[in-house]
């Protein structure tokens, strides 16, 4: 009876309880797998020398195993109890798929990070972003004539982005003078 799972169950065939307590009757049972909700059992073929396996329902039937005992030629009886532990329910159903999900993240990002020539969380590191001006690039707000509304826009744009530079610099990010 030790087949592998889809095979066992493929090969199985399914029958009522009521049968299983004929076989049982005709000593013809010769193992028997208990479960919560099915009872899997051997039973002898005509020839006596072959096998087949059935399944049937589960009655709960608090005098099988004595019932087992009174029939004779069972050789096995096994009973599964799939009852669960809490702590088991959350390190199978919540743990572990956190862990290989993380594990799968990290595995990619690395590879990611590779490709692209940095990582993913690296923020400003190495000279990827790095912008260098030119020496005629140099604009002023006097060189730009006429839209009083488009350079009070990027007045406040040049305003916002020094606030942010002055913050970062003093929670202690140093910035070199050419990224701004």
């Amino acid at each position: 009876m030790h087949l592998g799972g889809y095979l066992k169950e493929k090969l199985t065939e399914s029958i009522s309880y009521s049968e299983f307590v004929k076989f049982g009757k005709a000593g013809r049972v010769v193992s028997v797998e208990e479960d919560l909700d099915e009872i899997v059992f051997e039973v002898k073929l005509e020839d006596g020398k072959s096998t087949k396996m059935y399944k049937a329902n589960n009655m709960n039937d608090p005098n099988l195993v004595d019932k087992l005992e009174e029939w004779g030629g069972v050789e096995k009886y096994t009973a599964k109890s799939q009852k669960q532990s809490m702590a088991q329910y959350i390190l199978l159903s919540w743990v572990i798929p956190i862990i290989f999900i993380a594990f799968l993240w990290n595995l990619l990002s690395r590879g990611m990070s590779k490709k692209m020539g940095g990582g993913m969380m690296d923020l400003g590191g190495g000279k990827v972003g790095t912008i260098y001006a030119e020496d005629w690039a140099d604009v002023t707000f006097e060189d730009v004539a006429g839209q009083d509304e488009a350079k009070e826009s990027l007045e406040e744009i040049v305003d916002f982005i020094k606030k942010i530079l002055k913050n970062m610099q003093r929670l202690g990010q140093n910035f070199q003078r050419e990224h701004y």
